[in-house]
């Protein structure tokens, strides 16, 4: 005999009943191998991995924080925040300005990263400080492995940014917008709510609300020509 639920979401309810009873989450606890700065402020009910390096930050409660993962200092953490293996938070972005004699100089990164409740960081992702303000990921962004999130990005509630996507610097994401794998966004460029960017999408100029980008794909034959 059978028992038959008629859902909205199958996808959805099977997701909570697997987390329900077969997913095994980690132990709070700090692994002795991770080294945190005294001046930290560390939430309750919150696991940090081997070989993590906090710094002088504030990571709210329920955080779980994988192996070899860096917090800088002057990070602020949310509530229930994931950050899988080898995430780095709050480093200096790349800054530099040509001087009279056509060298590079160092354009110091002295803003912060905020980073709001129930955000996900991939694995070896990177999330810069600002240069002179912040960079902030508001509540319940998902961000995936290997992405580049540079200096003065703000992404806003609810964006998913899947692999490899790299933001330049200052760029705004509106609320809900989907950035597919391999996108690349120029700096300082907006945008809106509601969006789609689809696979490999260069974006050069602002989007409005409720758009989808999607970069043009060749027809060409892949047969060779006859020689």
């Amino acid at each position: 005999q059978k028992i038959l639920v008629a859902v909205e979401n199958p996808r959805l309810e099977f997701a909570r009943v697997s987390k329900k009873f077969f997913f095994r989450d980690f132990e709070p606890g700090i692994h002795p191998s991770a080294v945190v700065h005294p001046d930290a402020k560390i939430g309750r009910d919150v696991y940090v991995g081997p070989f993590c390096s906090i710094g002088r930050c504030e990571i709210g409660d329920r955080a779980r924080i994988h192996s070899r993962v860096t917090i800088y200092d002057d990070v602020t953490i949310g509530k229930n925040c994931e950050f899988k293996a080898g995430a780095v938070i709050g480093g200096a972005g790349f800054g530099f300005e040509k001087n009279e004699s056509g060298d590079w100089e160092l354009f110091p990164q002295i803003g912060r990263v905020v980073i709001g409740d129930d955000v996900h960081v991939g694995s070896q992702s990177a999330i810069d400080r600002g240069a002179l303000g912040n960079t902030v990921i508001h509540n319940g962004v998902k961000i995936d492995n290997l992405v580049h999130v540079a200096h003065n990005v703000e992404l806003e509630k609810n964006t998913v940014v899947t692999a490899g996507v790299t933001f330049s610097g200052s760029v705004r994401v509106g609320k809900r917008t989907w950035i597919a794998p391999g996108a690349v966004l120029l700096n300082g460029i907006t945008i809106g709510n509601d969006c789609f960017i689809g696979i490999g999408a260069i974006v050069a100029k602002n989007v409005p609300d409720s758009t989808r980008v999607v970069p043009q794909i060749s027809n060409r034959s892949s047969k060779q020509e006859k020689r």
